[in-house]
């Protein structure tokens, strides 16, 4: 983290600089970076703000803490003694807007109170549910540049007094460090969630799945990723997408003359991954 600049937006080496870019967060996350939808002029009609009313009380009916685990229990349901039980929220007709919630929350705009439904994401949840696209890619790289931003700007005011609380993605970091840099002991065997599908006898393909998948229950040897290896610029991969390891990869570039060879695909895929 010490070696983001705020002022460039990239990690800074000694043999030059290297970012996250659109690129990766399609191949990782498989979020489209195209759409029609615009957060900023986002109107709800009749039903839509019927759902919104339903996701907002379903926010404020916890008598405890408004977390993740509560969201879901009020949603979906539990599972006591072996029993399921319903939630109260289980017919509400929402629960694909309050998954998207969920998942918005969780992985695209992570941010405090930690490992709570943010409210605002609401309107975009029920908008993506009836199918409407939004360039998610681009608001997840910035909200991801502003984050490393600030902390960034935590640390320098800190200078080492203090301790820093700060939320950033750091399982979309991880994943990237992984498939851009080479050597850091991570061996690629098929995931454990894969597997039990193969058990389950469900026929699946990995085309379907994002690039992250495969890295799914992978662990790093320990201080294999120390800051040196940032410096040796055999290490760093400026090209990790064009190599076929069965997944769908959106590459925007060709290895001979510099174009994609799949643009027109890479597109239409982008715009209705959500």
């Amino acid at each position: 983290m010490r070696r983001w600049s705020p002022e460039t937006h990239t990690f800074v080496c000694s043999w030059g600089e290297f970012t996250p870019t659109l690129e990766d967060v399609c191949n990782i996350m498989r979020i489209p970076i195209f759409g029609v939808g615009n957060l900023f002029k986002m109107k709800l009609d009749e039903a839509q703000n019927k759902k919104l009313k339903i996701l907002k009380k379903g926010a404020c009916s916890f008598r405890e803490v408004f977390s993740f685990c509560n969201w879901v229990r009020h949603f979906w349901g539990s599972n006591e003694g072996g029993k399921v039980q319903n939630g109260e929220g289980f017919n509400s007709g929402c629960r694909v807007e309050a998954m998207l919630a969920y998942w918005l929350s969780k992985f695209i705009f992570t941010d405090f109170p930690h490992e709570h439904v943010q409210e605002r994401v609401f309107p975009l949840a029920i908008k993506l549910a009836d199918g409407v696209r939004f360039p998610l890619a681009p608001l997840f790289l910035s909200h991801l540049y502003k984050k490393l931003d600030q902390i960034a700007k935590d640390e320098r005011e800190g200078a080492g007094q203090y301790g820093i609380c700060t939320l950033v993605s750091t399982f979309f970091l991880q994943v990237f460090v992984w498939e851009r840099f080479k050597g850091l002991g991570v061996k690629l065997t098929k995931p454990k969630s894969l597997c039990q599908l193969d058990k389950g006898r469900i026929v699946f393909n990995l085309m379907e799945f994002p690039l992250c998948f495969r890295w799914h229950g992978k662990k790093a040897k320990k201080g294999a990723f120390r800051p040196a290896v940032m410096d040796k610029i055999e290490q760093f991969n400026f090209r990790p997408y064009l190599n076929d390891h069965g997944f769908l990869r959106f590459t925007f570039f060709h290895p001979e003359n510099g174009l994609s060879p799949h643009r027109g695909l890479t597109e239409l895929l982008l715009t209705t991954a959500a």
